[in-house]
């Protein structure tokens, strides 16, 4: 018997794949089907060996400029013996009973009555909407199951108004969630299956025979492409009279304004204020419903705005056409993206689920917008919507689910990889956008990630482990643990007897080059500007001349989100101009076809890896990559026929995976910005001594931020040599060089006190260049001399960018 990353190694295995659909399944359990039972599941009635084919799935690709990922895609067909499947799509309107009581089935209840128990077992499987239960009991209308069973999810029924109905089949197959998972054929169990892609059914089609069914699903990210703003996308009508504004409803439907438009109160007055767009004008007022159409806006309170976000004040006139709008402006006493953060580490509360109560921060950094509208609810209706609002938020992260009903994606906090979002704020502090309006137009949420944030900062959406997160490339330093692929898992082919050549082809992408950033933002008036940036605006670090100037190629990018002073640059905008050009200012080598083991499943396109390999030319006209940076573009898993020429393939079934890979250049070096830390107070050890250092200085930890290290003293490392600074920057004079011998939250033991120099107040740094250790210079930025660009005496070259 064997495993997973055994058959890997060896690049030996016979592969078996087994797909299971959520919800399909018996008593005895999900439903698994395969092309041929592993040897574990010889006699397992669980796997249906009913695959026609190995599935055929499609890759993801990404835009290195930033964006979304390229849905991929999976089509299987499988063989309808005895009729197994055809049980599965039948569709009538049936359900054997429904719940009858009054409360609702909330995710953790066990136990539900029922109109009727008649032909109900113990044991038996009933579906309640998108979930699946087992009976576990039965007494008389008293139902007791087992909850989320067939791979399904837990979900709230019996809303107020709703009564649910039990069916005893799955009464729909459509988006539900597809998991193929890889095996090698002789593993010892179903342990060894790893997920390999997750995906939500999207159709199916029946052979001529009608005897075989295609299904075809579509990779976790179709939920992206779920439309915001469905509620009142209509707008209003708009009548004005003095010191009010009435907004008359166009949807045909009712809407209930007190739950559906409930937004935040005002920090200084208390007011709910609703932000409304009457023309080219944005309005702000404390609202009252006065019926289910109608809605006025208080424009003569405190709380009362005209010409909000730099909008130009016009007369107000009765407009055909009015919207509510919801604004990020985080300086607006009223703004209307906010998340309620985790404060349990610092001693405080968990996050609230009230808009009027607990700690509400409001906020214009573009990942806590992406955060609010893609976990807030997506329906609007009396009853509750989906049950998101306020309450859809992961254990030990902030609580994003604010915005009213109906406004959000609606994407269960379950399928979001919050860490990574945490980890990209954490990241990028100033990537601010307080002119970002959500208008009424309902679109795509994808399509609004795009347009306002993801092409401007250069981060991508994906799915990892079936879960949808963000990708922000960047440099990585030579110590990261970044993916590498290499002659371990990069297959090569027979060429003749004895000569074997790399599964990949190499060329210089010249189509990408450019050398200047062309924005077109906002200033503080609200008007339009234009900012360019340009490589000869860095000269000393990209030089003073252009690689190749025969064309001086520009990428212009709309930022309507973004507000700048004219005489300055926006932050985040300049430094992703300068991520850009530091990448696309001279052609990239780009590496299509490349094909590799299994090992690098997990690597999605958007990631930054590294590359080595002998043959791979430098810029200084030799050969050998070893360690350089490039990013992924597409990843395409591929399963041929058995190649014997495949390296190491032997009885395998020519299953791989191919890649499109842009490299960062081989001549690149990239590091970190060095830690410090500021001491509070000083305790002899005996032979060592404690600093007691401030424990958020330099770094941030609010409960929403946490990709980074929580304190100052976590950014340092056991072993780093230090120096000691006084608040201005210079040496202490005499103090010369300590080690750090252990870190303990806030408490930082060094080898000595600097030759009694180490107080309160003073600074710890980083040694210089000369004294620091290899792993200190391997991973992070040093000053280096602007005539020759060597770090002291040491010859060592300038570093080329670090970030944090």
């Amino acid at each position: 018997m064997t495993t997973f990353l055994d058959e890997i190694a060896k690049h030996s295995a016979k592969w078996s794949i087994v797909i299971t659909i959520e919800g399909v399944g018996d008593s005895l359990g999900l439903w698994r089907f395969c092309a041929f039972r592993p040897e574990y599941a010889a006699t397992d009635p669980n796997y249906f060996p009913i695959l026609m084919s190995f599935p055929n799935l499609a890759g993801e690709r990404v835009d290195p400029l930033g964006g979304g990922v390229e849905c991929g895609e999976l089509s299987f067909e499988m063989l309808d013996y005895d009729d197994t499947l055809t049980g599965l799509i039948r569709s009538d309107d049936s359900p054997a009973t429904v719940i009858d009581q009054v409360p609702e089935m909330l995710e953790t209840d066990t136990t539900f009555v029922v109109t009727s128990s008649a032909g109900f077992d113990v044991d038996s499987v009933l579906w309640i909407g998108n979930e699946a239960v087992k009976v576990s009991n039965i007494a008389s209308n008293i139902i007791t199951v087992d909850r989320g069973y067939l791979g399904t999810d837990p979900q709230k029924h019996n809303r107020p108004g709703f009564r649910s109905r039990v069916f005893t089949y799955p009464q729909y197959l459509r988006s539900r969630r597809v998991r193929l998972y890889l095996v090698p054929s002789n593993a010892s169990s179903s342990a060894d299956e790893v997920l390999a892609w997750t995906g939500h059914l999207d159709g199916f089609a029946i052979s001529q025979d009608t005897n075989v069914f295609e299904f075809r699903a579509r990779s976790q990210l179709k939920y992206l492409d779920r439309l915001i703003y469905r509620a009142n996308s209509a707008g209003f009508r708009c009548s004005a009279r003095r010191d009010w504004l009435d907004l008359e409803n166009l949807s045909p439907r009712p809407v209930d304004y007190h739950q559906g438009f409930n937004q935040f109160p005002d920090v200084n007055t208390g007011d709910h204020v609703t932000f409304a767009r009457v023309g080219d004008e944005i309005v702000a007022g404390p609202y009252g419903a006065t019926d289910s159409r109608r809605v006025s806006l208080d424009l003569s309170s405190a709380s009362s705005q005209r010409g909000a976000l730099s909008t130009e004040i016009s007369n107000l006139e009765n407009e055909e056409h009015a919207s509510i709008v919801y604004v990020a402006d985080d300086t607006n006493p009223a703004s209307s993206f906010r998340f309620s953060p985790d404060l349990t580490l610092a001693g405080g509360s968990t996050p609230s689920t009230n808009r009027n109560s607990g700690t509400w921060t409001r906020s214009s950094h573009f990942v806590d917008i992406l955060l609010n509208i893609l976990t807030s609810s997506a329906t609007v209706d009396l009853s509750g919507g989906d049950g998101l609002e306020l309450v859809n938020f992961e254990s030990g992260f902030a609580n994003w689910s604010s915005l009213p009903r109906g406004i959000g994606a609606g994407i269960p906090v379950a399928l979001v990889d919050v860490q990574s979002f945490a980890d990209c704020k954490a990241r990028t502090p100033a990537y601010t956008f307080p002119g970002f309006v959500l208008e009424s137009e309902s679109l795509p949420f994808m399509e609004l990630a795009e347009k306002y944030f993801l092409r401007l900062v250069g981060a991508h959406l994906t799915t990892t482990d079936g879960k949808i997160g963000i990708i922000l490339p960047r440099s990585p330093i030579a110590a990261a643990n970044s993916p590498d692929f290499n002659l371990d898992n990069i297959l090569s082919r027979a060429e003749g007897e004895r000569h074997r050549l790399p599964e990949l082809s190499i060329s210089q992408d010249m189509g990408r080059v450019a050398s200047s950033i062309r924005y077109r933002l906002r200033g503080p008036s609200g008007r339009e500007v234009t900012t360019t940036i340009t490589d000869n605006d860095y000269s000393d670090l990209f030089g003073s001349g252009g690689f190749y100037a025969a064309e001086d190629n520009m990428i212009t990018m709309d930022a309507p989100a973004a507000i700048t002073d004219p005489a300055h640059v926006h932050t985040a905008l300049e430094e992703s101009a300068v991520k850009k050009l530091r990448r696309f200012r001279r052609p990239q080598w780009r590496i299509d076809g490349l094909k590799t083991d299994l090992s690098l499943w997990n690597v999605s396109p958007g990631s930054v890896v590294k590359i080595t390999h002998p043959g791979l030319l430098t810029e200084s006209g030799s050969r050998g990559w070893s360690g350089v940076a490039a990013q992924v573009i597409e990843r395409t898993p591929a399963i041929d026929a058995v190649d014997s020429s495949l390296s190491g393939s032997g009885e395998s079934h020519g299953l791989h995976l191919e890649w499109t890979i842009l490299g960062y250049g081989p001549s690149g070096k990239f590091g970190r910005v060095t830690p410090s830390a500021v001491v509070s107070s000083v305790m002899s050890l005996g032979a060592t001594y404690k600093a007691v250092v401030q424990q958020n200085r330099v770094t941030k930890y609010d409960g929403a931020d946490a990709g980074l290290v929580a304190n100052d003293a976590g950014a340092f490392t056991v072993g780093d040599v230090l120096e000691l600074r006084t608040p201005a920057g210079e040496t202490v004079v005499g103090s010369g060089t300590e080690t750090i011998e252990s870190i303990n939250s806030n408490d930082v033991e060094l080898s000595g006190d600097f030759s009694g120099t180490l107080a309160a107040d003073l600074v710890l740094v980083f040694s210089y260049h000369s004294s620091a250790t290899d792993d200190q210079k391997l991973d992070h930025v040093y000053f280096a001399d602007s005539a020759d660009r060597d770090i002291g005496s040491s010859g060592d070259q300038a570093w080329q960018w670090g970030e944090p």
